[in-house]
């Protein structure tokens, strides 16, 4: 009886393990947090970075992405010029992993924008996904 407790306890850890290693390039590898549970949050852009490396400026706007479990998102872009608020856009939309998880679809139905967007790295504290545009590749976003 006490081999059979023994070897259901080390199956259910291994079947964790494997279950629970990360599809990301970046993060951890082992978390018994599910990836819906870790991308559900309010998260606050830190950092935009290019093809090349350089990363932007991000003194004059600040970037807001709410993810829900019932898989609806907010985005909200404010931006700055010299202090003052010149503007404040939120767009909502719908959320969905893609891909086996790999990716994750934006769709902000009012203006029908779709991003999809590979996740590079994905913890219960930071999100860094692709977004394919012309001069902004890498979205860095820190939890609120």
């Amino acid at each position: 009886m006490k081999r059979i407790y023994i070897f259901g306890t080390l199956a259910v850890f291994f079947s964790l393990l494997f279950v629970s290693c990360s599809k990301y390039e970046e993060g951890s590898y082992f978390t018994l947090i599910p990836k819906k549970m870790r991308i559900c949050a309010d998260w606050e852009l830190r950092e935009v970075e290019d093809s090349t490396g350089n990363n932007y400026n991000l003194s004059d706007i600040n970037v807001y992405l709410k993810i829900n479990r019932d898989e609806t998102c907010e985005y909200r872009e404010i931006k700055y010029s010299f202090g003052a608020v010149i503007s404040d856009e939120t767009y909502k939309g719908i959320w969905k992993f893609i891909d086996k998880k790999k990716t994750m679809s934006i769709y902000f139905p009012t203006n029908q924008v779709q991003w999809k967007c590979p996740i590079i790295q994905l913890t219960s504290s930071n999100l860094k996904i692709k977004l394919n545009s012309d001069y902004l590749t890498f979205f860095t976003y820190d939890l609120l």
